[in-house]
């Protein structure tokens, strides 16, 4: 179900068009003729849409992109950890969309942060995910750690850090990312109505700092093969399957 009121992005409806129309004419096509001119035979192959919401063109895009990592990626155990933040936090990063990219370094910073107090280099693979299973806006970081280290001599080490340490800086680092930026931010209207000035936002956020915030850490991978699949169903696959669609409506059509 769509929000009331909702407004489509220009990016929605450009990708929307391109998959209802790929593997059409509308996307250009290439005819081939017989080289033997006493024949009339012809086969037009029409081009794909290559849009990455399309089921058909971004599904081979997943597939290309897993057997690529696994080319890249160290053979050696993962961990999975999802960093989360409370419901009343989505709507404003939904209206608030710049700032989106910022959680990404918000979330590997954590880690970079316990990493160079070892003295050691790690890998990651960091996704945003942004809409939940009922297309509800529900931003949160997936983020895929391998379980080593590399010292400054070239040594393999085992990396580990303190959990509790680990989310609550994740927790400040949004929380901070939000009150430093209180004049840039469009608000949802319940929250506008209640915060007017910058005192109203603090405590608003004050609040949800003081709250239970989720930083879930999965059991680890025994090789690369999963992590490699993990990561390209939110990186690469398309946002929704086509078993889900139930209708389309060709309002944008004029």
């Amino acid at each position: 179900m769509l929000d009331e009121g909702h407004q489509f992005r220009d990016v929605e409806i450009e990708n929307m068009a391109k998959m209802m129309a790929c593997g059409s004419s509308a996307m250009g096509y290439k005819q081939y003729f017989c080289e033997n001119k006493d024949c009339s035979h012809s086969k037009i192959i029409c081009f794909s849409c290559k849009s990455r919401f399309c089921n058909s063109c971004g599904q081979k895009a997943t597939e290309q992109w897993i057997t690529k990592q696994g080319e890249i990626l160290p053979d050696c155990k993962y961990r999975h950890l999802t960093f989360t933040m409370p419901d009343v936090f989505w709507e404003i990063f939904k209206f608030n969309r710049q700032f989106l990219n910022n959680l990404f370094s918000l979330a590997a910073d954590t880690l970079l942060h316990f990493a160079d107090i070892k003295k050691l280099t790690i890998g990651m693979f960091v996704a945003l995910h942004t809409y939940g299973r009922q297309l509800n806006f529900n931003c949160h970081i997936h983020l895929s750690l391998a379980e080593f280290g590399i010292n400054k001599h070239g040594d393999l080490k085992n990396f580990s850090f303190p959990f509790q340490k680990l989310m609550g800086m994740w927790r400040y680092g949004v929380i901070n990312l939000l009150r430093q930026n209180f004049e840039l931010l469009t608000l949802p209207t319940h929250l506008s109505k209640k915060i007017t000035n910058y005192q109203d936002w603090t405590r608003f956020l004050n609040g949800q700092y003081n709250r239970s915030w989720q930083v879930h850490i999965a059991k680890k991978t025994s090789h690369k093969k999963h992590t490699q699949n993990y990561l390209g169903s939110y990186i690469k696959k398309p946002p929704i399957a086509a078993s889900r669609l139930k209708n389309i409506h060709n309002e944008y059509s004029q």
